[in-house]
């Protein structure tokens, strides 16, 4: 029982393939209750699960606005870091799993930490939940979804990186009318994060700089100005839920 309450020896915490499985667990779970509350409501399939394939353009600023909001994702992460100085956050699991994981196990790893959240995150928050909001106004549809995404995480370190992130999830979304984009972009991040920890060294005590707050900023006015040409407001579903 103390080896698997010790986050340093859990494996749990610890071995790459408990975490894909815990994860994996926990989105099955999460697509579970989309799935009866789907079949609970019968809501009209286009309304709450648009998949409309996204114009090449729009898919570039849908990932120029979400990778834009990193830099301020990660400040936001690192300020509650400070707050709660927990020896277990969500950027230091997958750390460890992601340079621990031989080939099949990082295979696995990528799956169920960015294919399976990419689907069953995306259709909850930015489908079902979005056309819930989104009925009321544009930034009810964008902050409240935002919102719950990051509560979701339960980790106080992720919860606020990912309401961040949510809100670029959330302008993709009302942007573009299609859950597509949302769950290739939320795909591409997951995965990019699990490489990027396993092959390079991101530390998490490294200085702060402005510059990288500034040029996220620039990127993402450069998404948004790509995004613009799709109004939000033709793309929201009606009568939803």
């Amino acid at each position: 029982a103390e080896v698997l309450l010790d986050p340093k020896t859990s494996p749990l915490l610890t071995s790459p393939v408990w975490i894909a499985i815990g994860t994996a667990a926990n989105e099955l779970a999460v697509g579970a209750v989309l799935v009866v509350w789907l079949l609970a409501l019968a809501p009209t399939r286009s309304a709450v699960l648009p998949l409309a394939a996204p114009k090449p353009l729009a898919l570039v600023g849908s990932l120029l606005v979400v990778f834009g909001l990193v830099p301020l994702s990660d400040l936001a992460g690192r300020i509650v870091d400070a707050i709660v100085q927990s020896d277990v956050t969500a950027t230091r699991v997958i750390t460890e799993a992601a340079k621990r994981a031989g080939p099949g196990e990082l295979a696995l790893l990528l799956f169920c930490v960015a294919v399976l959240p990419a689907i069953v995150e995306e259709a909850m928050f930015r489908g079902v939940i979005t056309a819930t909001f989104a009925r009321r106004s544009f930034v009810v549809g964008l902050v409240v979804p935002s919102v719950l995404f990051g509560i979701f995480h339960i980790e106080p370190t992720q919860v606020a990186g990912t309401i961040v992130l949510g809100i670029g999830f959330g302008l993709v979304r009302l942007y573009t009318g299609s859950l597509v984009p949302c769950a290739l972009v939320h795909g591409v991040y997951n995965a990019a994060v699990v490489l990027a920890v396993r092959h390079a060294d991101v530390s998490e005590d490294r200085p702060f700089s402005p510059v990288p707050l500034l040029v996220g900023a620039i990127v993402v006015a450069l998404g948004i100005w790509l995004l613009r040409p799709d109004s939000p407001r033709t793309q929201l579903g009606r009568g939803a839920v």
